[in-house]
């Protein structure tokens, strides 16, 4: 109820059953809870569940995930609901990103749009918390909202993209000798290889 700004308001019964129905469905995830919550904000409580209840009785998830709640379920809630058309898409992209040094600048080269569309992408998933504006700039990602971002990306043709694409950028700023643009792209560099081996290093991800 915190979540959905409706802690210490008066609510009805059917309100509060599907608060309820919420937090059992996501396991009472804290991260899940906020996205949902977010979700609800902008809509109802009521309406949330029922969009939980249909995603979960689709076909396809059962037959992929089975009746498993998790924060890919969370997020195909979410992805309904985005205000950017490609914000969902966007996210698969994130997913392959450090966690804490997700911009705008090379979100927009990875996905060949302008720099202020890509903005417009990541604030879209800002609004329901699916990624969080860092004060530094910029945002930071879950890593587990990252990994179910991965598992939208079957066939690994993002995550191929994003290693083409820093690679690419890595050379033309050696190149030209601007080493101090490479900077900003050694966390990624750093990063992906971890997601390739397996390798979980907590202190990576920020806590969101």
């Amino acid at each position: 109820l915190a979540y959905a700004n409706l802690e210490g308001k008066e609510i009805s019964e059917a309100v509060r059953k599907a608060a309820l129905a919420v937090c059992e469905r996501v396991g009472r995830l804290p991260l899940a809870l906020e996205i949902m919550g977010q979700l609800a904000r902008k809509s109802s409580v009521v309406d949330v569940v029922r969009s939980m209840e249909e995603v979960l009785s689709h076909e396809e998830w059962v037959q992929a995930k089975g009746e498993k709640t998790s924060i890919e379920a969370v997020l195909a809630v979410a992805g309904r609901e985005y205000a950017h058309p490609r914000a969902k898409e966007a996210l698969t992209f994130v997913g392959y990103l450090h966690p804490e040094h997700v911009r705008a600048d090379l979100l927009a080269v990875l996905m060949e749009v302008e720099e202020t569309e890509a903005s417009q992408m990541l604030q879209a998933l800002a609004e329901f918390s699916v990624v969080k504006a860092n004060p530094e700039g910029g945002y930071t990602v879950h890593r587990l909202v990252q990994e179910a971002a991965r598992e939208m990306d079957q066939d690994r043709e993002v995550g191929n993209r994003v290693v083409e694409v820093l690679d690419g950028l890595i050379q033309a700023v050696s190149e030209k000798g601007e080493y101090q643009k490479a900077y900003g792209l050694i966390p990624h560099l750093l990063h992906i290889p971890l997601l390739a081996t397996g390798v979980d290093r907590e202190k990576d991800f920020p806590s969101n």
